[in-house]
């Protein structure tokens, strides 16, 4: 009985790690499936391996984000060259987005100093 749960706990916390979810302080890191433009206004951006931010597939990078070029070109450049990201503080939203995740810095690769 021992045995089998240690092998449940391992095949858990094993298929977190590989999932590469979103922790408790809002980092995620893994990569981007796609990136979208027009969720109201904004880009959508789809994690990988079925990661979710409050029950849904995409969080926002909002247009009105003083650095949004520069997020969305690293999101890009991620994506097109399959590259790991890390992401951080991603945060709920107003209820102006239903609800989404919205993100707050970027760093391609995973950025230890954060």
């Amino acid at each position: 009985m021992k045995s089998l749960f240690l092998i449940f706990l391992f095949a858990f916390f094993s298929s977190q790690s590989i999932a590469g979810n979103i922790d408790s302080s809002g980092k995620y890191v893994g990569k981007i499936k796609s990136v979208a433009i027009g969720h109201w206004g904004h880009v959508g951006v789809q994690l990988d391996n079925g990661v979710v931010c409050n029950g849904k597939k995409v969080v926002l990078l909002r247009t009105d984000d003083p650095l949004f070029d520069a997020y969305y070109s690293l999101l890009l450049t991620a994506q097109t060259t399959s590259q790991s990201v890390e992401i951080n503080r991603i945060t709920s939203s107003d209820n102006h987005h239903l609800g989404y995740c919205t993100i707050k810095y970027i760093a391609l690769g995973d950025l230890s100093e954060w």
